[in-house]
């Protein structure tokens, strides 16, 4: 259970709308990635290079919220879109340290 789920005894509700956009983002955000990649190799583009690396992170992302979200929406395991959020927390500490130390993302 969340803690909201705790403190409030409600329990998660099945969104339908919030599974199709993220079922969407994760169809986009590759293909939004990869071409972003391919431009910013031709034009020598840092920033966009770097904005690629961030959209490809979002499809990530979006792929770990679909998983939680549709694992609660068939079975009704409530827990399971906290663990999904668990494991998201590698990648986004790994992109926040290099961020903070102003790494270059290596994308050019």
């Amino acid at each position: 259970m969340t803690v909201l789920s705790l403190l409030y005894r409600v329990k998660p509700e099945t969104s339908c709308s919030g599974i199709a956009i993220t079922f969407a983002a994760l169809i986009v955000m590759p293909i939004l990635a990869w071409a972003k990649r391919r431009t910013a190799q031709r034009t020598n583009n840092r920033a966009l290079a770097a904005d690629a690396v961030q959209s490809a992170t979002c499809a990530y992302l979006a792929l770990i919220t679909l998983a939680g979200l549709a694992i609660n929406a068939v079975w009704h395991i409530s827990w399971v879109d906290s663990a999904a959020a668990l494991l998201a927390l590698p990648i986004l500490i790994v992109e926040g340290r290099r961020a903070l130390h102003g790494e270059s993302c290596g994308c050019c």
